[in-house]
């Protein structure tokens, strides 16, 4: 009884009886499509598919090794296995068989038992040829798209190289871009950094739409990327870029897109990652700049109040000596001048005042310097970045 999984042979051969003895023997094991021509089994095969054919060599019209021929011309039979049987058993002929293309040549009268083995052996053979022609597809594809996605990966790996040569955030835009470019995409970019914002495109500035829909990114707050139509948007704080009109959005094999569009989520993704580091980067040595600047400015401050001090030191000494010096001259003074004892102690008197007011005066210095020694304390002590 067949069944749909059985394989189908197609006899061609001329005579009827001979006709009915194979189709009586394969009937059990295969579906069976007879023909009694060569030419009868090349127009039955133009409506169906079969696993094997067995060919009598000596046929009228259309001999078996010309039917061969035009099997293996024929882009949908190319590779069915086909078997001759002939009652020739001469070398000659198994070369003419061999020459259109056969697989098996068996001389009649032929054994039963040898016939099913040759003809299920020229069936699994083939299978594996198939299985075998179709992991080789898969795996040309696979490696196809490996050799894509190495291709992909490198493109990411030598933007995070060209990362260390952008000191500006412009030139990390601009990197970003170049990165696009490389995997096939386009879009815009915008970068925030000290509250300056900038964006660019491949053309060199964004364009007031494309500003403003790098502006939607980066208020979106429910996600880091987007899907807007056909375009992709990645907000990732100081850094945020808009892929657009993506080239595959239209592409015919869904899966394929899809897998396209997943891989590229996943390389911009880590392109833009990059670029926020670089940015805080930066940052970071700004700060560091600035605080060195700082650290500089900060010990330049204490070697000009240590000489403050010892300014004021000499300066209070020179007072305490003019004043001593005056209270002397007025004191040798006083006798020629004919002063009485009042007015004596009167001078002296302005003099102690005048003198207290000078040393009043470099306290106020001292307090001051005092007040400044302490704020260049603090500084000191204050971590980077305060």
């Amino acid at each position: 009884m067949n069944t749909p999984t059985q394989p189908i042979i197609a006899i061609a051969d001329d005579n009827p009886l001979a006709c009915e003895v194979l189709t009586a023997l394969l009937a059990d094991l295969y579906e069976v499509r007879a023909f009694r021509s060569g030419q009868a089994v090349l127009a039955g095969l133009a409506q169906d598919r079969v696993d094997l054919v067995l060919l009598d060599v000596a046929m009228p019209g259309l001999d078996g090794y010309k039917t061969c021929q035009a099997l293996r011309k024929d882009g949908t039979h190319a590779d069915v296995p086909v078997i001759f049987l002939s009652a020739h058993s001469l070398l000659e002929d198994r070369l003419r068989g061999y020459a259109a293309g056969g697989d098996d040549y068996l001389v009649k009268p032929y054994d039963h038992d040898e016939l099913l083995a040759k003809i299920d052996l020229a069936i699994e053979s083939q299978r594996q040829k198939r299985r075998l022609a179709r992991d080789v597809a898969e795996l040309s594809n696979a490696a196809s798209l490996t050799a894509e996605m190495m291709g992909e990966v490198g493109v990411v790996l030598e933007f995070h190289r060209a990362l260390a040569d952008c000191t500006t955030p412009a030139a990390i835009a601009q990197a970003v871009l170049a990165a696009l470019g490389r995997l096939g995409l386009e879009g815009c970019v915008q970068l925030a950094s000290r509250g300056t914002t900038m964006a660019h495109s491949a053309a060199g500035e964004a364009s007031a739409l494309e500003v403003s829909l790098l502006e939607y990114l980066a208020s979106q707050k429910s996600a880091r990327i987007l899907t807007l139509g056909h375009n992709l948007g990645f907000a990732f704080g100081s850094v945020t870029l808009l892929v657009r009109c993506l080239a595959w959005a239209e592409a015919p094999d869904a899966s394929e897109t899809a897998d396209a569009m997943g891989r590229a989520r996943d390389n911009v993704a880590l392109i833009v990652d990059g670029a926020v580091d670089r940015l805080r980067a930066l940052e970071a040595e700004q700060d560091a700049r600035q605080l060195v600047g700082a650290r500089d400015l900060i010990a330049t401050t204490r070697t000009v109040l240590m000489d403050l001090e010892s300014i004021e030191r000499e300066l209070h000494r020179e007072l305490d000596g003019v004043f001593e010096a005056l209270r002397h001259e007025f004191e040798m003074h006083f006798p020629r001048l004919g002063l009485t004892a009042a007015q004596e102690d009167s001078l002296a008197e302005i003099l102690s005042r005048q003198h207290a007011r000078g040393l009043a005066v470099l306290e106020q210095g001292r307090a001051a310097e005092a007040r400044l020694h302490r704020l260049v304390e603090q500084l000191e002590q204050a971590p980077p970045g305060a």
